[in-house]
């Protein structure tokens, strides 16, 4: 494919757009899942995923480092065979179409109920089909250079969140330690895996788009790292300040948590800083999911580049987008409480089966992208 050969993107930029993912919409939705299942042990279920969740992302580099220049869409094709790997190929795609549509639908329902309130529904999923669409017409290098532009405000607006909600910390709210058992804290810790760590199979799809060093793993091991600190930050933060029942229970609790600040009666309503970083983290989530699904159905079509089916994937995501849940409430107890399995079987088990494929099957040596090798065999 052209586009992959004329763009690519460095180890630090993919490894900023894995913590975008990770932290992304699960920076307001992860602790109110989390609390809901551990209770006051949330911040235990986050911590103990951590590791599980970076070995998935080892899993993920292994398995794209054994056919270099190669995309999900070529590795199933080379372990499953034509038939069976563009079915799993397909069913990666339904994946991030589903993704995409997803996290815009999320970022609609918080402006539309938190900010923007008189404001049509529509209208605000159209701006950000648009704004989405256009990222990924420009492709995958200027959305990982604009993630590096935005990166320093992302990080310094959660930390300054998190900085002045100390003075409202109570400890008595995470006592006791394993208040709910060790059953609740391993649902907790499933929860913790799968949303971040099991949304991140986008890495399958970039790794043609990456300009390897020797540092690679290390460097995505290591954004993996940021990214869950991050998220163990937020819920433990929301459980001192808020108490377990409060996160548990609401909807936007890292949200409401930012709404507490009240510095002198001078410094307050700081939890716009907040909303502004969750819509960075959103943003590129969703435009990161969309253009792998769009790139994805360009190589499984065997299309030279994905930009002839940018205004049709924007026409699929808007519709997709509105009639996916009737509100946050369906979305956030209903989508979001099953959506786990499906994050499991796409960022875990599937990987998992296909390193396995791949130790009974030849290994490629690829240099280009799998499409470009086929059409010059067919050539």
């Amino acid at each position: 494919m052209n586009s992959a050969a004329a763009q690519t993107i460095g180890t630090r930029q993919i490894g900023l757009l894995l913590i975008y993912v990770i932290v992304g919409d699960n920076l307001f939705t992860l602790p109110t899942v989390v609390a809901s299942s551990a209770g006051a042990s949330g911040w235990i279920s986050v911590l103990s995923g951590l590791p599980v969740g970076l070995l998935t992302l080892w899993l993920m580099y292994t398995l794209c480092q054994k056919y270099p220049g190669s995309s999900l869409i070529e590795i199933s094709r080379t372990l499953l065979g034509k038939w069976a790997g563009s079915l799993v190929a397909a069913w990666y795609l339904l994946y991030f179409m589903m993704g995409a549509a997803l996290v815009l639908r999320e970022a609609v329902d918080f402006i539309n109920t938190h900010v923007l309130t008189d404001t049509p529904m529509r209208f605000l999923m159209f701006t950000g089909t648009v704004c989405v669409s256009f990222a990924v017409l420009k492709g995958i290098e200027p959305i990982a250079r604009s993630a590096e532009i935005f990166f320093f405000t992302f990080m310094a607006g959660l930390l300054l969140m998190l900085l002045l909600t100390t003075k409202d910390i109570d400890t008595g709210h995470i006592l006791p330690l394993m208040g709910k058992g060790p059953l609740h804290i391993a649902e907790g810790a499933m929860y913790s895996i799968a949303y971040p760590f099991g949304e991140s199979c986008f890495l399958l799809m970039l790794f043609p788009f990456i300009r390897h060093s020797r540092h690679t793993r290390r460097d995505l091991l290591i954004a993996g790292l940021i990214g869950g600190l991050m998220l163990l930050l937020v819920v433990l933060w929301c459980l001192l300040v808020l108490g377990p029942y409060y996160t548990g229970n609401e909807l936007y609790p890292s949200y409401i948590l930012a709404q507490t600040v009240n510095i002198g009666h001078f410094l307050e309503r700081v939890e716009v800083i907040l909303a502004i970083n969750w819509m960075f983290g959103v943003f590129f989530k969703c435009t990161i999911y969309q253009f792998s699904f769009l790139n994805g159905l360009a190589r499984l079509c065997r299309l030279q580049e994905e930009r002839p089916l940018v205004i049709p994937g924007a026409f699929l995501l808007f519709g997709l987008a509105y009639v996916i849940s009737p509100n946050i409430t369906y979305y956030m107890f209903t989508i979001n409480e099953d959506y786990i399995y499906w994050d499991i079987l796409n960022g875990i088990l599937l990987p998992l089966i296909l390193l396995a494929a791949s130790r009974f099957r030849p290994k490629r040596s690829r240099t280009g992208t799998g499409t470009e090798s086929e059409s010059q065999a067919q050539g």
